[in-house]
C-alpha cells in the first residue's frame, strides 16, 4: 500500500512535468528567442557596415565610417576628429532605418497625407512664386498637409511621424519656411502655420 501511494497516479506525475515544460517554453519564447533574434539582426548590421556609412555608437557618438578592420572601425565626427571603435560599440547605421532598433519598433501611424488637391495646388502655386531653383523634397506636400491638418508644425512631430533623419527634417522645415507655410520663429519649438488652403 505504501508503494502504491509513493508511486502515485500517472496524472500526478505529469502535472509537475507539464509545469516545468510550460515554464521552460515561456523562458524560451519570452527571453532566449528574442535575444537570439536581436543578436542576429546586430550581426547583419555589422556585415552591412561599409565606408561612408553614417553611424551612431552605443555611446551616442555620430560620425562617418572612414576605415574598416576585422573587429573595429574608424569614424570621423563633425569636428573632423577620428575615433577608432570596436564593432561591438555600433548602435545603428543612420542611413539604414531598419538597423535602428528605436525606429524599427516605432508605429508610423496613418500616413494618408498628400492626396488633398487643395494642398497640392497651393504648394504648386507657392513653388512657382518662389524664385529659388531648389529641389523640393518628395514628401513636402505630405508634410504640408500633415502640419496643417494636425496642427503639428514642429521638428519632433514631423521627424517621428515620417521617420525622417534629423538633416532631412531640417531641410524640409527650411523649405516650409521659405515657401511661407510656417513661421521662421526659431525661439519656439512649434512654429505658427501661416497658410491653410482648406
Amino acid at each position: 500500500m505504501l508503494l502504491a501511494n509513493a508511486a502515485g497516479s500517472p496524472a500526478q506525475l505529469l502535472s509537475p512535468l507539464l509545469m516545468f515544460a510550460l515554464v521552460g517554453g515561456f523562458f524560451y519564447f519570452m527571453l532566449i528567442r528574442p535575444q537570439k533574434k536581436q543578436s542576429q539582426e546586430f550581426q547583419k548590421t555589422l556585415e552591412n557596415l561599409k565606408l561612408g556609412d553614417h553611424v551612431v555608437t552605443r555611446g551616442g557618438i555620430k560620425g562617418e565610417v572612414v576605415e574598416l578592420a576585422n573587429d573595429s572601425f574608424v569614424i570621423e565626427s563633425a569636428d573632423s576628429s577620428r575615433i577608432e571603435l570596436l564593432k561591438q560599440a555600433l548602435s545603428y547605421i543612420e542611413s539604414d532605418p531598419s538597423s535602428n532598433p528605436h525606429l524599427a519598433k516605432t508605429p508610423v501611424g496613418n500616413l494618408d497625407y498628400g492626396n488633398d488637391e487643395r494642398f497640392i495646388n497651393k504648394l504648386d502655386e507657392l513653388k512657382t512664386k518662389n524664385t529659388t531653383t531648389e529641389d523640393y523634397d518628395i514628401l513636402l506636400v505630405d508634410i504640408f498637409e500633415y502640419v496643417v491638418v494636425e496642427d503639428a508644425a514642429d521638428f519632433d512631430s514631423i521627424s517621428s511621424k515620417f521617420r525622417l533623419p534629423e538633416d532631412r527634417t531640417e531641410k524640409i522645415m527650411g523649405q516650409l519656411e521659405d515657401l511661407g507655410i510656417i513661421s521662421k520663429d526659431l525661439l519656439t519649438a512649434k512654429r505658427e502655420i501661416l497658410i491653410d488652403p482648406r
